[in-house]
């Protein structure tokens, strides 16, 4: 398929599937929602009516699953189409444009109950608690109730019989308290297991909440207490947002124990960790359940505010461009939008040294750092309590990347993911980290945009989640699959656009070798067995897959040059030759 003809694909409508949710007895399920999946879990959603049916419409061309799953309370199991326990056990559905699938059923079994009861270390009920039950093994749906006034709680419908999960954890999370397991414990893992009858009502007892910690302190400044400043506490991957007084004084709970960071906003002043960073550097240690902080205090300066005067071309939208300011260690950065004559200004600073990142993209320009005349990263030094006059910026032109993905028979491939990377020396990628990437869309088709100037280097794969999803060997623009052979191409704004076409070759047992070259030289294509080596030449068959040679041919010297891929080094005995050959067979049109 031609690049001209997917992209008039994506002018094409959207595709639809429809179909009925019933229950082994043939009665519908109303109010199930019904989820189409993609790749990406990405998911467009809809529900069923009272008798069961259900239409999802506007959806893209590509490759989804289809997932039923009933209320809260509705005691049968979620489903994957055609019957399936989790997302890799459904089926794969592709959509082209304009498609309408139907008759896409399901037939919901009956599930398992199991039913307790939360209190807290009064033995009061606890109301209102999320609870949710996650198999320990198997691909068991997760599901989840809440708790009522009396605490008591039953989770329906979990996949226990014909193959189901035995054993389940339970978590808990209510407003107040951490969030937990019930056993109890903060890890999951350490969470009791609770062994779920097939048929009837398992009931677990009364389990008590841990109380986690409680940190507190006073935020001040200069002139004494802030009251309504707004105050983050983070403990063990948990995180807790409160709010000072009149005193300045806050006071938050239902903290795991841990080492505790807390941080302070509020407008005109500086945001500040504890106890007078702009950065988390110190932490308060509250490592037994029951531990009271009370002295967690904040001391915030005066704001600093860094102000941007953004230049660009006449015809350039700079409400679409914004910036990111980050401290010198880049573990804290402030963000903000351009106005409609190009001014972003970011406040709430500490004075220090900064560095820039524009994003661009959306207006057409360059994602990209603000860099000093020798290519590193410019330093912008904000002074203590100022406000800055504004940096004027002249804008960076970008360049883009855009084409299309196919497979061998010249169809599209949708959600393979398409990365460009500068190389590893140079300018580009000094304290940057620079990676552009986008994934192709149900017609094949992507767009790289925002990539400033420069050398870029490009690649494609399909990343399967699932064992049987379809599988693609990845490739390196332009066109290899041996990734020794990557090129850079110098891309420039006046050049336009790289057009990239890449076509990959088929992978379904998703060992990087092509299905056809397997089936060709005798291998199975069904199996990983990219680390065999059958002719014991010390090469395995990735090595020959790549290099374009014979993996039952132990003296193969030659290197051949391919559409689909090119050579790494021969044998030693010839490994001298290989920079002629590589010269003489790039000299020649590349053929599979």
């Amino acid at each position: 398929m031609t690049l001209w003809l997917a992209m008039a694909w994506a002018g094409a409508q959207a595709a639809s599937v429809e179909g009925t949710v019933l229950d082994v007895q043939g009665n519908p399920v109303p109010g199930a929602t019904i989820a189409a999946i993609n790749p990406w879990f990405s998911a467009t959603r809809t529900y069923t009516d009272s008798d069961g049916r259900y239409h999802l419409q506007d959806l893209d061309a590509g490759e989804y699953r289809i997932a039923a799953a009933p209320t809260e309370d509705d005691p049968r199991l979620v489903r994957y189409h055609p019957s399936g326990r989790s997302y890799c056990d459904g089926a794969s559905i592709r959509l082209y444009p304009e498609t309408a699938r139907s008759g896409v059923d399901f037939v919901l079994p009956r599930g398992a109950t199991l039913a307790g009861r939360l209190v807290d270390i009064d033995g009061l009920p606890v109301a209102g608690a999320g609870v949710s039950a996650t198999a320990v093994e198997g691909a068991s749906a997760r599901r989840s109730t809440t708790t009522d006034e009396a605490g008591d709680f039953r989770i329906r419908g979990l996949d226990v019989a014909s193959g189901g999960a035995e054993e389940w954890r339970v978590k808990a999370a209510v407003s107040g308290w951490p969030v937990q397991w019930l056993g109890p414990s903060y890890d999951e893992l350490s969470g009791a297991l609770f062994a779920v009858s097939a048929h009837g009502q398992t009931e677990i007892g009364t389990h008590t909440l841990l109380d986690g910690i409680v940190v507190g302190g006073q935020v001040t400044d200069t002139q004494g207490p802030i009251a309504d400043a707004t105050v983050r506490v983070y403990s063990s991957g948990q995180l807790i947002q409160g709010s000072t007084d009149t005193a300045g004084f806050y006071s938050v709970d239902g903290l795991p124990p841990g080492e505790v960071i807390s941080w302070a906003s509020i407008d005109g002043r500086g945001v500040t960790y504890i106890p007078d960073h702009d950065r988390p550097v110190e932490a308060v240690i509250a490592n037994e359940e029951g531990d009271v902080v009370e002295d967690a205090d904040i001391h915030m300066p005066a704001e600093s505010r860094f102000s941007v005067q953004l230049q660009a071309t006449a015809n350039t939208d700079l409400t679409e461009i914004s910036i990111l300011l980050y401290n010198d260690t880049h573990t804290v950065g402030r963000g903000a939008p351009a106005d409609g004559q190009g001014l972003a200004t970011i406040d709430q600073l500490h004075g220090g040294d900064y560095h820039l990142f524009v994003f661009g993209a959306d207006a057409g320009l360059a994602d990209t750092w603000v860099r000093d005349e020798s290519g590193e990263l410019q330093v912008f030094s904000v002074l203590d309590e100022t406000d800055m006059e504004p940096v004027h910026l002249q804008l960076a032109e970008s360049v883009r990347i855009e084409g299309e993905v196919i497979d061998e028979e010249g169809l599209p491939v949708a959600n393979a993911i398409v990365i460009a990377t500068p190389p590893e020396e140079g300018p580009i990628t000094q304290g940057s980290e620079h990676t552009f990437y986008t994934h192709t869309d149900g017609t094949g088709t992507f767009t790289l945009s925002g990539l400033p100037t420069g050398e870029w280097r490009v690649r494609t794969y399909v990343d399967p989640h699932c064992p049987d999803d379809p599988g693609y060997v990845s490739i390196y623009w332009p066109q290899r699959i041996d990734p020794a052979l990557w090129e850079a191409t110098d891309l420039h704004p006046e050049d336009g656009a790289l057009l990239a076409r890449f076509e990959l070759p088929q992978d379904d047992d998703h060992d990087q070798m092509g299905d056809r070259w397997e089936r060709r030289h005798r291998l199975d294509p069904s199996e990983d067995d990219s680390s065999l080596d059958p002719d014991e030449d010390g090469l395995s068959n990735l090595d020959e897959y790549r290099s374009g040679r014979d993996p039952h041919v132990r003296d193969g010297t030659w290197v051949t040059v391919h559409r689909c891929g090119c050579a790494s080094a021969p044998g030693p005995v010839l490994s001298w030759l290989l920079p002629l050959m590589v010269l003489i067979r790039r000299r020649g049109e590349p053929t599979c």
